[in-house]
């Protein structure tokens, strides 16, 4: 009975570590994720700064015409 009772507790330990593990890889992979959701953002941004560039640098190179006098 001593060593039903020593296995049993080995076993339990083991699904308190297993449980454990799977909780931290789980919290790693929602980090990971948000970290790529704001990566994202990012890249969004950067686009936008550069097309906005774009437009400034076509201005500077394509000048509107003079008006009509």
């Amino acid at each position: 009975l001593g060593n039903m009772d020593a296995r049993t507790s080995q076993q339990l330990q083991l699904i308190d570590e297993q449980d454990s593990y799977i909780q931290s890889r789980a919290d790693t992979m929602q980090n990971i994720e948000s970290t790529i959701v704001e990566l994202g953002s990012i890249f969004q941004q950067l686009a936008h700064m550069v097309k906005e560039q774009e437009e400034t640098i076509q201005r500077y190179r394509c000048p509107a015409p003079p008006p009509p006098t």
